[in-house]
């Protein structure tokens, strides 16, 4: 048993050794590129598996890494990438090089049209959704709701509006938006016509709400704790 540990052990710790020294290898030859030279490579789009793109020049790959240049600036730097990550490569001269690989046992359950539109669909949220309106809608909300909870329900002179201190039901603005959250999916979901969604499809609209409801649920939880924060903070300097 010990044996075997050990040699499971060196295995590994010598795959880790190959890997470090590949990486190094790669990283110092690239850099020994100059700018004309680095110029000299097709450029392309890099897709990532969240829907992201960059303008890339790759320079070479192994199992793992894909390795190569991006703009920064005004200059190419070097820039190495998870294989894993990637979708695929569009170079502008060579045609599309895929990196995905359909392998159940390593997670990667779908198949290689079905990835394309799962993708394609986080691409178009990631690039054409705007969550700016459910961001205003939740600053108002938060507001709202933290200038009821600072309200003191009197018949007499003293009554209104930050005589209460902020308390759970300011605090709590956060959860309460999330309906906004749900609200805004069910009208996505009523225009879109589900008799005619298919599989392919249906990995679309998988993509398109894996990036619709994170942007949504970033901006509606950020909105109602900034309105919730004007309250609090104008309570404070009223005082």
């Amino acid at each position: 048993m010990l044996i075997n540990c050990l040699y499971l052990i060196s295995n590994l710790l010598i795959h880790a050794v190959i890997k470090i020294l590949t990486l190094l290898f790669s990283l110092i030859s690239i850099a020994l590129f100059s700018q004309p030279q680095i110029d000299s490579i097709p450029t392309g789009t890099l897709l990532f598996n969240d829907g992201d793109t960059i303008v890339f020049k790759l320079y070479n790959e192994n199992d793992w890494l894909v390795n190569g240049f991006k703009m920064k600036g005004e200059l190419w730097t070097i820039k190495s990438y998870p294989k894993s990550s990637l979708f695929h490569f569009d170079s502008y001269d060579n045609g599309k090089q895929i990196f995905y690989q359909y392998a159940p046992s390593k997670g990667n359950f779908m198949t290689l049209k079905e990835m394309q539109q799962f993708v394609s669909g986080k691409k178009t949220a990631k690039y054409d959704y705007s969550s700016r309106n459910e961001f205003y809608k939740a600053i108002f909300f938060g507001f709202a709701l933290s200038m009821l909870d600072t309200y003191e329900f009197r018949n007499g002179f003293s009554g209104g509006f930050f005589q209460n201190s902020a308390s759970w039901l300011t605090i709590s603005s956060p959860m309460w938006s999330t309906f906004l959250i749900k609200r805004k999916q069910n009208k996505l979901n009523k225009s879109r016509n589900t008799l005619e969604i298919d599989d392919l499809k249906a990995c679309y609209y998988q993509g398109y709400d894996n990036v619709f409801i994170r942007k949504n649920t970033k901006a509606v939880l950020g909105g109602s704790i900034l309105g919730a924060s004007i309250v609090v903070a104008t309570k404070i300097f009223l005082e």
